[in-house]
């Protein structure tokens, strides 16, 4: 059971990455922010890097 669970948790990593990266190479920094609160995951690590991506985006728009 142990490695099924492995096994769905890589599946569920690789499919954050790809959408990460979707952000990563989006045109406009909107769309990047979009993409990104579009993507949950129940993986703790990976869901607290795109809530901090999108954090940090919502702290250098109000100061500008």
């Amino acid at each position: 059971m142990q490695n099924c669970e492995k096994v769905t948790n890589r599946v569920e990593e690789c499919r954050v990455v790809k959408e990460q990266k979707k952000a990563r190479f989006a045109s406009l920094a909107e769309k990047a922010i979009q993409i990104l609160s579009h993507t949950s995951t129940p993986l703790q690590s990976p869901q607290e890097d795109i809530d901090l991506l999108i954090g940090s985006r919502d702290r250098i728009a109000n100061t500008t």
